[in-house]
């Protein structure tokens, strides 16, 4: 039977943070040793150490350091050793990656939300600025339908909250 590797030690990656993980298996043929592959990662990224162990027993670690990132989390991560004569063996694990406090999702709307008020009050000041002096010109027109309209208005609310005359005359 081939052993299968183990895979140590088991923390949460942390998004942006450099993160390792080592893949062991012992052996007893140090002439022959097992090869490592991963199921990412580049050789640059991949370090082996072999030692003795005891009486004959060996070991083999490959360890693989990378940064995690978003698109990391929940990907199965594989380690397969492979010995003389071809057979294989793996592990596999399910990476778990923590995300970094991240307030972009907040921060940005808020402020494009503040910036559109902004423009809309200003917007709403200029406008009231420039037909101030347009209905100000309107209202001191004595014969203009503004005073028309409010005279008009003017009735109908004194008309509607007290007596008319053909009331008073009745009296």
């Amino acid at each position: 039977d081939t052993p299968k590797p183990k895979l140590g030690p088991l923390k949460t990656a942390i998004e942006g943070k450099a993160y390792t993980v080592t893949c062991s298996v012992r052996h007893t043929c140090p002439s022959r040793l097992p090869q490592f592959t991963w199921s990412r990662g580049s050789k640059d990224e991949i370090t082996e150490v072999h030692k003795h162990i005891h009486s004959g027993i060996w070991e083999t670690e490959s360890t693989l350091a990378f940064i995690p990132e978003e698109k990391d989390d929940d990907t199965e991560l594989t380690c397969t050793a492979t010995f003389n004569g071809g057979r294989t063996s793996f592990t596999t694990l399910l990476l778990n990656v923590k995300r970094t406090e991240n307030y972009n999702y907040i921060i940005i709307p808020t402020v494009a939300v503040a910036a559109t008020a902004v423009l809309f009050g200003l917007l709403c000041v200029l406008m009231v600025k420039k037909y101030k002096k347009r209905i100000q010109e309107l209202q001191s027109q004595e014969g203009s339908m503004w005073n028309r309209m409010s005279r008009l208005s003017r009735r109908f609310r004194s008309g509607a909250s007290g007596p008319t005359r053909s009331d008073q005359s009745c009296t």
